[in-house]
């Protein structure tokens, strides 16, 4: 399944939103044409999203891209079991994310009675850091917002094609204050849209 975009503010651009309000306005004007990069992840996140919900191990011309979905599917079969009967696993998730009044489908959601868990499959060689990561945490605010408030919060990143210290799948555990901090950067970027600013983002 390909997943739908949010126009101005989507989860996978909030960094850049966020440094630079204005750019939710005018970016998507702009042509953004697919990479074979993109491609290749679009791919990886289809048969990921096979292998979760119908068992269909993937099998194409590439092996590693095979072995690291299959790495990935079978450390989020473990992670919903070791939640136990409790967790409820979403896949290929689509959640409205109210502070924006947009969207994003996120590849994973765990739901317990006290956990909130999102997890993302990164296919790129670029190292992300899930520290903080905003567009990780636009996706939980979508969470909270339809299954509600819980004691913790989780976001794990998957990432077999880069070798990170601290290893191919990271997870980063915010606290409620640093929910809160997050939320009300997104209220000021959606209130002060006609603000800009320059930069790498």
């Amino acid at each position: 399944m390909t997943a739908q975009h949010a126009k101005y503010r989507p989860p996978s651009s909030a960094a850049r939103w966020l440094s630079c309000p204005a750019s939710a306005g005018i970016s998507y004007m702009y042509p953004n044409d697919e990479s074979d990069a993109a491609l290749k992840g679009t791919l990886a996140h289809t048969m990921l999203d096979a292998y979760l919900t119908f068992g269909l191990k993937p099998d194409t011309d590439d092996p590693d891209m095979d072995l690291n979905v299959i790495m990935a599917g079978d450390w989020i079969k473990e992670r919903k079991a070791a939640y136990g009967k409790d967790c409820q696993m979403y896949v290929e998730k689509r959640l409205t994310i109210p502070q924006t009044g947009e969207f994003g489908t996120t590849d994973v959601v765990f739901v317990t009675h006290n956990t909130i868990e999102i997890v993302d499959y990164k296919n790129g060689y670029v190292p992300v850091d899930v520290y903080m990561n905003a567009q990780m945490l636009t996706y939980l605010l979508g969470a909270i917002a339809e299954f509600g408030e819980r004691k913790n919060y989780k976001a794990t990143i998957i990432q077999p094609n880069y070798h990170h210290k601290d290893g191919p799948i990271r997870t980063f555990e915010p606290t409620k204050e640093q929910v809160e901090w997050f939320e009300n950067e997104v209220n000021y970027s959606v209130t002060n849209f006609e603000n800009f600013a320059a930069g790498k983002h």
